[in-house]
């Protein structure tokens, strides 16, 4: 029995070719092209690298004792190691939106712990009150 060569990175010849035949067909280069427009269209930028938000937050909680707020995550991987968000995009603009809005809900409710409070203005200023309709994911799962 002949077995096939598989490359360095894993893929055999057959399945090289299988999917160069995909990159450049119609579904391939719709899907691309759909890709490319999603990726322009962003106007915040995660700055963490290859370590998943659910890595940095079950360090967080290894680290602290209690489970990282949506907010602090969304800061933490948006922020580079000095603190700073990226220039042109968006990103400060809305931490400064969601921290104002931690505030003005400690004022109409403050028996909530600041989690809580971070939690509810992050998820009400990421979807604008509105619950989204298609499953959203940022850390804690869908």
């Amino acid at each position: 029995m002949v077995s096939e060569v598989v490359s360095r990175h894993g893929i055999s010849g057959k399945e090289w070719v299988k999917l160069v035949r995909y990159w450049y067909s119609d579904k391939g280069k719709k899907l691309s092209e759909c890709g490319k427009e999603a990726r322009a269209s962003q106007t915040q930028f995660h700055r963490s690298g290859s370590n998943s938000y659910a890595n940095q937050q079950a360090d967080y909680e290894d680290e602290h004792g209690v489970k990282m707020s949506l907010l602090a995550l969304w800061i933490k991987t948006h922020s580079g190691k000095d603190g700073t968000f990226l220039p042109n995009t968006l990103t400060e603009d809305f931490v400064d939106d969601a921290k104002a809005k931690v505030e003005s809900l400690k004022i109409v409710d403050p028996s909530k712990s600041q989690q809580e409070l971070e939690n509810e203005a992050f998820e009400d200023t990421m979807h604008g009150g509105k619950i989204p309709e298609r499953p959203v994911g940022y850390g804690l799962g869908v």
